[in-house]
């Protein structure tokens, strides 16, 4: 059993219980993409071993939406979609979140003990378009708070993701996207002066890109001051509830 260490100012280490959970989660977002790459007519380990996943990247990202007094004033986050291949989310009871379905947003209800798996940009450009990443929005309300926790499985860095060979057909099917490192697909995502909507655009070469939520990978974002972290993950948090009306995002990458 995993136990939580208490710091000397009263914080609490996760460093032990993320990097269980990381590990975890991995595994079953590396089984589910066994599934995908059969569904795709490829062989079960061609995604994970096309993208080296043994050595890939995860981003752990924790979300807080406290109580606004004015909820249709206010976003939790601006329509958007994710980078990385899968994107498993568990979420409170309270909800908040929102996905496009057919040109409209629609509340998700998350069920009781379970992930709600989201695709992302870079398994729609492995797929060549085959599985659409997952343009979604959170909300917030006047009452209660919503608290998220999304682990997103990727590529190392270094790793080039483009369409998959076998999928392709120079007539019928011709590649839909520009392969591109991991690493500057984030950095032109960062780089980039749009503010929402999804990060890969669907259509022909070039893809464009957009900017999303903070994505740089030696830093994680705390109520807009970014604080470096280590491989460790030697963080802490306060037991304490914040009381101030803002969201707050704690954001993590391994590898």
């Amino acid at each position: 059993m995993l136990r939580l260490r208490r710091s000397s100012s009263g914080g609490i280490f996760l460093s032990e219980i993320s990097s269980e959970y990381c590990k975890r989660t991995r595994e079953v977002a590396r089984e589910l993409l066994k599934g995908i790459s059969e569904s795709l007519g490829l062989e079960e380990h061609y995604i994970d071993n096309a993208l080296k996943l043994e050595k890939g990247t995860q981003v752990l990202v924790g979300n807080l939406y406290p109580p606004c007094p004015q909820p249709q004033l206010a976003m939790g986050l601006p329509p958007h979609s994710d980078h990385g291949l899968l994107i498993l989310l568990i979420e409170n009871a309270n909800g908040g979140l929102q996905i496009q379905h057919r040109g409209k947003l629609v509340q998700v209800k998350s069920l009781p003990n379970s992930f709600l798996v989201n695709t992302g940009d870079h398994l729609e450009i492995l797929s060549s378009g085959k599985y659409k990443n997952v343009v979604h929005r959170a909300i917030v309300n006047g009452k209660t708070t919503r608290i998220s926790l999304a682990m997103t499985l990727a590529p190392s860095f270094g790793t080039v993701v483009s369409p998959a060979p076998e999928l392709l057909n120079s007539e019928s099917n011709p590649p839909a996207y520009s392969g591109m490192k991991y690493r500057d697909y984030l950095e032109l995502q960062q780089s980039n002066n749009s503010t929402k909507g999804s990060a890969v655009a669907r259509k022909r070469l070039p893809i464009t890109i957009v900017r999303g939520v903070n994505h740089s990978p030696n830093n994680y974002k705390l109520n807009s001051a970014t604080i470096p972290i280590t491989r460790a993950l030697e963080f802490s948090v306060s037991d304490s509830t914040p009381t101030h009306d803002s969201v707050q995002t704690c954001q993590i990458f391994l590898q």
